[in-house]
């Protein structure tokens, strides 16, 4: 669950470190693209989404890093102090909406895993206003996870034309909440993503709760 801080009146629940990365790794570039294992180092690929080149966990050439080789321990210090901005700007535009004057900030309680779905999203779109995220955070505020799932789905150009990510959608849902749903969805089709609860979990890919 993240580290809870006690001395508050509620706890405040925050991702630790490598659930900040685990989570960047895993979606962002779960194939270790760029690493050369005979030097240890990551380097920039093309950007399989779009004209950027990339470097490790996704990380934008140009804007967010240099076109240079990195150690894993360079990338790791740039990715998670760009998760941890990023769920700051989160928390404090969901507070804004959702907190009031008894409780004003209700994003301190919110779980670890829809926290690292809305940075999740944040990262692919550079932004994420709850006024044009209504859905998203509401579904956070309701602990919809099934509804914040199929509101977290982005898209992306190919030759032009928009297609929807419902592929990013499975990756979410198995990254952030393993075990948890089965996500099902026609390539390429606009139709909202169906995802359902499992009636059993059998465990498989770790849990967010044991990443520390």
């Amino acid at each position: 669950m993240g580290r809870p801080d006690k001395t508050n009146k509620h706890s405040i629940v925050t991702p630790t470190d490598a659930q900040i990365l685990s989570g960047i790794w895993a979606n962002e570039n779960p194939s270790n693209r760029g690493y050369n294992s005979t030097t240890g180092m990551y380097t920039s690929f093309p950007d399989p989404n779009g004209k950027d080149k990339l470097i490790g966990p996704g990380l934008k050439v140009g804007s967010t890093v240099e076109d240079r080789p990195y150690t894993r321990k360079e990338l790791d210090a740039i990715a998670l102090r760009y998760g941890r901005n990023s769920l700051q700007t989160i928390g404090d535009e969901y507070n804004s909406v959702y907190g009031t004057p008894e409780f004003p900030t209700p994003w301190d309680t919110v779980s670890v895993a829809p926290k690292l779905l809305m940075q999740d999203v944040r990262t692919r779109t550079g932004k994420l206003s709850q006024k044009k995220w209504p859905s998203l955070y509401n579904a956070v505020s309701r602990g919809d996870m099934i509804r914040a799932l199929q509101e977290s789905r982005t898209k992306f150009k190919r030759k032009g034309v928009e297609h929807p990510d419902n592929d990013r959608v499975r990756r979410s849902a198995e990254t952030f909440f393993p075990g948890m749903f089965d996500v099902t969805y026609e390539k390429d089709s606009w139709d909202p993503v169906t995802i359902t609860r499992k009636k059993q979990q059998f465990g498989g890919k770790k849990s967010l709760e044991t990443i520390r």
